[in-house]
């Protein structure tokens, strides 16, 4: 044994892999207290559900990094044994946004000319969202957004009404699309009381719900 002071400091200097750098415990609070800087600094691009978004977030990152990334110590455990490890966690990052429940439902209304004029007879704004089944952000859209209750609570106000334009052969649909010039999915278009759109407000694309609130709000 060497008592060469050197030595010792450089010893502990190094990790259990044998290579310089942070205990691993160390590093794995770092990373998740990375992940969850991350998911509340940038609330633009996660959705305003925080508990479960940087759960996704934390486990996302970490099962990239000790699964894939990270350099491990042999005793730990063999090289597949922490690639399946942190495959499972990026499985169970990416599912847990979409276990959650829906915390209300959106009246929808299928799409229909006469209901247009009624709402302006009515002197109701209308919502319309244009959408297709094969259509991923959609989903986001009615999975995350539609579901909240302040937007749902916003929406009665509103005559809700759904558009599907998955057949894209049908004349019907074509011709639905024409009339509003959608060209992407999903699409949601604002019409006022008085029956003409707000295009300032028309909404191409996925919006988390603090904004897209707001958007509907603006609809007069």
């Amino acid at each position: 044994m060497s008592d060469d002071p050197k030595s010792v400091d450089e010893n502990k200097s190094q990790d259990m892999s044998g290579e310089p750098g942070l205990p691993p415990w160390s590093v794995a609070f770092l990373v998740c207290a990375g992940a969850a800087l991350v998911a509340w600094g940038l609330p633009w691009i996660f959705v305003d559900r925080p508990g479960a978004q940087v759960s996704s977030l934390i486990l996302v990152v970490g099962g990239v990094y000790f699964g894939f990334l990270k350099k491990m110590p042999q005793h730990v455990g063999g090289l597949w044994w922490r690639r399946g490890l942190g495959l499972a966690f990026l499985v169970a990052g990416f599912l847990i946004p979409w276990s959650e429940r829906p915390e209300a439902e959106m009246p929808w209304q299928r799409y229909d000319d006469s209901l247009l004029g009624q709402a302006q007879r009515e002197g109701k704004p209308v919502m319309i969202d244009f959408t297709a089944a094969w259509c991923g952000p959609c989903q986001i859209m009615e999975n995350q957004v539609f579901s909240r209750k302040k937007i749902v609570a916003e929406a009665e106000r509103f005559v809700t009404l759904k558009a599907d334009l998955t057949d894209s052969a049908d004349p019907g649909v074509q011709a639905l699309a024409e009339k509003f010039s959608i060209v992407a999915f999903p699409t949601v278009v604002f019409i006022g009381p008085d029956g003409n759109e707000r295009t300032k407000l028309r909404l191409v694309g996925v919006e988390w719900a603090d904004r897209f609130e707001k958007r509907m709000a603006a609809v007069q």
